[in-house]
């Protein structure tokens, strides 16, 4: 995969861009001039001090149905701690608490949200619990918790073999936001319209769950879906017809109005899909070095 200077560093730029001062959303986007010369990704690191900083990550995002009143679902619980303790960072959860088993009734936590229900409709309301589809937001890939190691590690391959984009995400908290920065590069020349979504997910949260029948007063909920940051589930279009080298920037600030929520146990998962297929691409991010 070819890559220049002039865009990858664009995106190094981008990463280091203060964002405190953003009321968004606001997006930023162009098309960079491709010269001829060319460097291979790889080859920046070891050829330009200024970046050696820089690590490339391939993701993997996997979408999870689940609630608290569902006394199998510590099966998929349990199967997402094993997955980010073999894959780590490079696989996302989103728990998505929606449907008859999320209902709070009189003694459960109410994780139930406006993007969950939205995401719930989208996967054409799955009555399987507990289920996922690994990047993908379609009801036919959803599949049982003993299916997604294999696929997680498929879509991880496929990823590292042929990206289709970069992604730099910037996230800070303040007492009362949560403000994103993302800035992404095409990898390859692709058709379709290409959204972006942010997704605010919020971990460590103590609540109770049924497990095989019996309530967990103090049970670690992980990766609870809070909120959208900008319009639902079919966020913000970024491209059409992308062609390789294509760059978007795109700012926004969520205010949180939730005196419940831990704000700085809030995580941002930003993803991009196509808005006919629902896939999302094979996406790597740009991250300082972590050694």
């Amino acid at each position: 995969m070819k890559y220049t200077i002039t865009t990858i560093t664009a995106l190094i730029a981008i990463f280091l861009w203060s964002c405190d001062t953003i009321e968004g959303p606001y997006m930023v986007e162009f098309d960079v001039e491709q010269p001829t010369d060319t460097i291979d990704f790889k080859n920046i690191i070891e050829k330009f001090d200024t970046l050696d900083f820089i690590d490339t990550v391939e993701t993997a995002i996997l979408f999870e149905f689940t609630g608290w009143n569902c006394p199998m679902c510590y099966l998929g619980h349990e199967k997402i701690a094993d997955l980010e303790k073999f894959f780590h960072e490079k696989i996302e959860s989103v728990g998505i608490h929606a449907g008859g088993f999320a209902d709070p009734g009189n003694e459960g936590p109410d994780f139930i949200c406006d993007i969950s229900n939205a995401l719930y409709d989208k996967f054409d309301n799955p009555t399987d619990f507990p289920s996922g589809a690994v990047n993908s937001l379609n009801g036919g890939d959803l599949d049982s918790p003993t299916s997604w190691s294999s696929e997680v590690a498929s879509d991880l391959v496929s990823t590292v073999d042929n990206p289709e984009i970069y992604l730099v995400v910037d996230v800070k908290h303040t007492d009362t936001s949560v403000i994103a920065s993302v800035a992404g590069e095409f990898a390859m020349d692709l058709e379709g319209i290409y959204n972006l979504c942010l997704l605010i997910v919020e971990k460590e949260i103590i609540a109770p769950q049924n497990k095989l029948g019996t309530i967990i007063e103090e049970y670690e909920h992980h990766n609870v879906l809070r909120a959208s940051m900008v319009n639902g589930v079919t966020g913000k279009t970024v491209a059409l017809n992308p062609k390789i080298g294509k760059v978007f920037v795109f700012d926004n600030t969520f205010k949180v109005t939730n005196g419940e929520w831990n704000i700085n146990n809030l995580v941002v998962i930003p993803f991009i899909y196509n808005t006919k297929t629902n896939i999302l691409l094979k996406t790597m991010h740009i991250k300082p070095k972590t050694n």
